[in-house]
């Protein structure tokens, strides 16, 4: 080439000598080198899959540089690299969270980089509470880490949403199951529950004509209902077995309505019922009791 600012193209990996010459057609013509080195670049990083894992440890599986070096290093979180500069290697002391780690590979100046995300969980823990009003009862979930849910409800039918709804078609004891899971295994939670409902031409409406405050409770629980000749109305307090329990407390009426202040502290936690009850009918309000 004639062009004393050439651009040369196409240069292959390793040293490549170019040379310069000048020459007028009778004096001798005089002639400079330049050596160009070129590397090979670097190879594009991959620190591999993203990993859900249940204990305190991975193994880390990145792709090797060809050529140069690659190496490990923690972005956030926990956990402690064994080999830094080994793209297959493990990682230990990893907490309950998510830790990204990110692989660098480095070549004569070049680099490149990819990150990978290990997320950490337990396995889950079942419970759930619920509430009720008449037959219907509302379950709500309080489990632990799950990410599926399969309930059953002592009657032949089944649910797998997290917080389902369900009515009892006949009055009686049901034993609900939840089974809850994820990737690091299932728990179950069983609970016992009354449907009392109410008797055919009941004067009590549950939802509207009991009131059960605070609910949950801790010691001091009121429960008033109101209608015709309150005078009559008796209150029962059950656990979930349907069994009678005793507190004590007291009552008072003023106008239709009928007032017990009960001293719930003797209970241990727990779901109980409240069993309102007149010669009409009877009604039930569930009371979730804390410590």
């Amino acid at each position: 080439l004639n062009n004393p600012t050439a651009t040369a193209a196409n240069i292959q990996p390793g040293v490549t000598l170019l040379q310069w010459t000048i020459s007028n057609g009778v004096c001798p013509s005089t002639q400079d080198t330049m050596t160009i080195t070129s590397a090979l670049g670097v190879t594009s990083a991959n620190a591999g899959t993203d990993q859900t894992i249940c204990v305190g440890s991975a193994n880390l599986n990145a792709n090797m540089a060809n050529p140069g070096q690659g190496f490990w290093a923690v972005l956030n979180g926990t956990g402690i690299v064994t080999n830094t500069l080994s793209n297959s290697t493990q990682i230990t002391g990893i907490t309950v969270g998510t830790t990204d780690l990110v692989w660098t590979l480095t070549n004569a100046g070049c680099i490149s980089s990819d990150t990978i995300r290990i997320t950490r969980i337990t396995a889950p823990v079942a419970n759930f509470t619920y509430s009720q009003a008449g037959s219907q009862f509302s379950f709500t979930d309080l489990s632990q880490n799950p990410v599926s849910w399969f309930w059953t409800f002592g009657d032949g039918n089944n649910s797998n949403l997290q917080n389902p709804q369900h009515t009892y078609q006949q009055s009686g004891v049901y034993a609900v199951s939840l089974i809850v899971a994820n990737g690091c295994g299932s728990d179950t939670f069983n609970l016992q529950v009354n449907n009392w409902g109410l008797s055919s031409g009941s004067s009590l409406d549950v939802s509207n004509s009991i009131e059960v405050y605070p609910n949950p409770a801790k010691d001091m629980v009121r429960v008033k209902v109101s209608g015709n000749n309150p005078e009559h109305f008796t209150l029962t307090v059950l656990d979930v077995l349907g069994h009678e329990v005793l507190v004590s407390g007291r009552s008072s009426l003023e106008g239709s309505v009928r007032t017990w202040d009960l001293n719930m502290a003797v209970l241990s936690a727990g779901i109980y019922l409240l069993k309102v009850k007149n010669a009409e009918g009877e009604g039930v309000k569930s009371l979730v009791l804390t410590r």
